[in-house]
């Protein structure tokens, strides 16, 4: 697999390496939905 550093600089990767709560949050939230939502739908259904 090829270095980021082969194609970006420094500067650039920097701010992609930032973290993001808002977005991570958000991502927690969908994946947890998309596991929770069968069940209870597969639960309300037997």
């Amino acid at each position: 697999m090829a270095s980021g550093k082969q194609f970006l600089s420094s500067d650039e990767i920097r701010p992609l390496a930032k973290r993001s709560d808002p977005w991570g949050c958000f991502l927690i939230a969908h994946s947890s939905g998309f596991t929770i939502t069968p069940l209870i739908i597969f639960v309300n259904w037997t």
